[in-house]
């Protein structure tokens, strides 16, 4: 069982994301945007960081950078949504994401992307993008 942290700004994807982890084992906090991530980390130092990549405030890549700033060992997974164009996934791995799982997905796919980045040795990789 990890403790992770969620930062999702959507209400229901962040409810459907702790309640998957939550049926998994997983221990969860949950912040809405970067600002309360950052001090729901600093305070808990989750062992997982699952973030979007896109909220107002502090984004997803301001909160990876945030976090390795602290603890550059956390492994982090983004879930977003994204259309073409800039190759997100690629500009979160260069920050430190550990994986990348583009939204929508399945529980099963969320669930093999957490366990992947927290047996991972820090290879960064894409779970699915």
């Amino acid at each position: 069982m990890a403790t992770i942290l969620v930062v999702e700004d959507d209400a229901i994807m962040r409810l459907a994301v702790q309640k998957m982890l939550e049926s998994a084992g997983h221990k969860v906090d949950i912040a809405s945007n970067g600002q309360e991530a950052m001090r729901a980390f600093e305070a808990h130092r989750q062992t997982l960081v699952i973030t979007d990549l896109f909220m107002p405030g502090r984004d997803g890549f301001d909160t990876i950078k945030a976090v390795h700033a602290v603890d550059a060992a956390v492994p982090i997974l983004v879930i977003s949504a994204w259309k073409d164009g800039p190759d997100y996934p690629t500009m979160a791995r260069k920050l430190g994401a550990r994986a990348v799982l583009r939204k929508p997905f399945q529980p099963p796919e969320l669930l093999a992307a957490v366990e992947a980045c927290l047996g991972d040795a820090g290879a960064p990789g894409v779970a699915r993008a």
